[in-house]
């Protein structure tokens, strides 16, 4: 049977497939005795002490033993190893942003990387951080652009591009986006409410040459 990958991990899961991998935050000293963890220990065959890891159909991610920069080692050797499982699907779920407090702002830009990997699956909730953030990579934002189609009526290819064009011009202009209201430029110019994560959907728009005065503008 032919295999799709989910674009999200999705909120609930209580089954996996053959090739799935449940992905959870654990502790170190793998007690996996709420949320995430208890799921993957009841149902996915998370080992009672191990909290690091591969454990039957699922993978630990420490989460509970300090700071984000505590849990970034553990997230980069994750993605080390998914690279190295092109077999597998890794559906990572919200690590960190249940009882170790922490919020997807925090915890999404770990997996900024993961973006471009087809069998790690990020949360909603990461992806539109990881999408917010800058730079990223064109390989990234050629994977958006894929996700972000089926909201829209333009090509992949055209959204790509789009973001990319935007992302650069302004760091050209303004040095980042951040220097930029962009709220304010929609009203000025009363763009369309399809302007969604960075690409404007206006007709109009689509044939503006790129400038200072029409900078949301694309080259098709």
């Amino acid at each position: 049977m032919e295999y799709f990958r989910p674009t999200y991990t999705p909120e609930r899961i209580t089954n996996l497939r053959a090739n799935e991998i449940f992905v959870f935050g654990s502790n170190l000293q793998g007690m996996h005795g709420g949320g995430a963890a208890r799921m993957a220990y009841e149902k996915f065959g998370a080992i009672w002490g191990n909290g690091v890891g591969l454990q039957g159909q699922c993978y630990a991610i420490p989460t509970m033993q300090g700071g984000v920069e505590t849990i970034r080692p553990y997230v980069d050797e994750f993605i080390a190893f998914a690279k190295e499982r092109k077999e597998l699907t890794f559906l990572v779920t919200p690590i960190g942003c249940g009882i170790a407090g922490f919020k997807a702002e925090d915890i999404a830009p770990l997996f900024k990387e993961a973006i471009v990997e087809e069998n790690i699956v990020l949360p909603e909730s990461f992806e539109e951080v990881i999408m917010q953030s800058r730079p990223l990579s064109k390989a990234a934002i050629d994977v958006l652009a894929k996700r972000m189609q089926a909201k829209n009526p333009y090509s992949a290819g055209t959204l790509s591009h789009g973001i990319w064009e935007h992302q650069h011009y302004f760091e050209l202009l303004w040095g980042s986006y951040d220097h930029y209201d962009w709220h304010e430029h929609f009203e000025k110019y009363g763009l369309c409410e399809d302007f969604e994560r960075g690409v404007v959907l206006t007709d109009d728009l689509m044939h503006q040459p790129v400038n200072k005065e029409w900078v949301f503008g694309m080259y098709r």
